[in-house]
């Protein structure tokens, strides 16, 4: 069997596609974003509980700091794991979307390639069987009409 033919695909080509424009824009809104709102967020909540903490006169302001040193440290980790996370999953993204269209075009051309070798095998096994019913129904009405022709 034949090996297929290497696709011509060329990666300035594909920078200039309209896809690869529409996922460059939606970077900020499907990464930046939701980074931001997160660190927001997390910051908000941070603020929460140190107001919360160091505003009630009642609480000993021995357990205060302590209590304020944990809430900072579970939150600060919490927030490093998160956005630690989020800066590798951006990452792996940004290779992903900068390699998707190059195995999609190789995989569109294997695809055409592969529906014209089918249309050709196709063509030339159903060619006959058409053929023959052609000459099938073409006997058939030379006959009818033979007998059309009789009856009258």
């Amino acid at each position: 069997m034949k090996s297929l033919p290497k696709p011509n695909i060329n990666p300035d080509e594909i920078c200039q596609t309209n896809e690869f424009h529409r996922h460059k824009k939606q970077r900020f809104w499907q990464i930046y974003l939701p980074m931001i709102i997160t660190v927001g967020i997390l910051a908000a909540i941070m603020t929460l509980i140190i107001m919360a903490i160091t505003t009630n006169p009642d609480m000993n302001s021995k357990w205060a700091s302590i209590i304020l040193m944990i809430a900072i440290t579970g939150i600060s980790i919490f927030a490093i794991a998160i956005a630690a996370l989020l800066i590798y999953i951006s990452i792996s993204l940004r290779k992903g979307i900068k390699a998707i269209p190059t195995y999609t075009n190789m995989a569109k051309f294997y695809t055409d390639f592969l529906n014209t070798k089918i249309k050709v095998v196709s063509e030339k096994t159903t060619t006959p069987f058409v053929k023959i019913g052609g000459w099938v129904q073409g006997s058939k009405t030379v006959f009818q009409q033979r007998k059309n022709k009789k009856k009258e």
